[in-house]
């Protein structure tokens, strides 16, 4: 929607207080408060999902998490800069690499397949076209 009428976004908390860092895994899955939050961190399949693609992009570039969910972020059209929220100089230094980071067509692709979400009600009952929602597709409203 913002491609289409012209606009920008900065996301915020882009990594989600750690989430999509790497951080955490099933085993240790940080259902505690974080330092910015005092919201326990809980996942669901799909956050499981994403992580699970993050680390294998990440593998296949050979860097960190969090530098391909910034990467991730920046490639998006409509995404000018991210707001990254860091609290110490090494995270600051960890997720500038993210620029140096280069994801390929497939890497977005998967990246978007595993995000993609359902619009559900009223999108389903007015009869859009598509009920998931990734970066790639348009609406139809």
């Amino acid at each position: 929607m913002c491609q289409k009428n012209g606009n920008r976004v900065i996301p915020w908390a882009i990594l989600g207080w750690g989430k999509l860092t790497g951080k955490y895994s099933k085993e240790n899955p940080g259902n505690h408060p974080t330092t910015t939050s005092h919201l326990p961190q809980t996942f669901d399949d799909k956050d499981w999902r994403i992580l699970e693609v993050l680390k294998t992009v990440a593998q296949k570039h050979e860097c960190a998490i969090g530098n391909v969910t910034l990467a991730w972020a920046l490639a998006k059209l409509d995404v000018p800069s991210v707001l990254m929220g860091c609290r110490t100089l090494e995270q600051l230094r960890e997720n500038v690499k993210a620029m140096e980071v280069e994801l390929d067509e497939t890497d977005l692709m998967e990246l978007d397949q595993a995000s993609c979400f359902d619009l559900g009600f009223p999108h389903t009952f007015l009869g859009g076209t598509t009920s998931q929602v990734s970066s790639k597709l348009e609406l139809t409203v």
